[in-house]
């Protein structure tokens, strides 16, 4: 496939294809080497909030959940 992307880095794409070349690899493949790294750092580092680890904000903000919904919605949720 052949696309056109705008506004790369020159110095870096010249150095991606420099070392493409070292590695006897084609540009192309070594961009798509990039790609993939970079999409799967990006799947590696969302976390679903029930896997976050809980936080204690200490003595007295045991209710602070229901204070912050009579907050935002005017009453106690029941």
């Amino acid at each position: 496939m052949k696309i056109s992307v705008r506004n790369v880095d020159k110095q870096l794409f010249k150095e991606l294809k420099l070392r493409a070349q070292r590695e006897e690899k084609t540009a192309g493949q070594a961009l798509n080497e990039a790609l993939r790294l970079y999409l799967q750092q990006d799947r590696k580092s969302r976390k679903p909030l029930s896997k976050l680890p809980s936080f204690d904000f200490g003595s007295g903000t045991e209710r602070l959940s229901e204070e912050i919904d009579e907050v935002l919605y005017g009453s106690r949720s029941t």
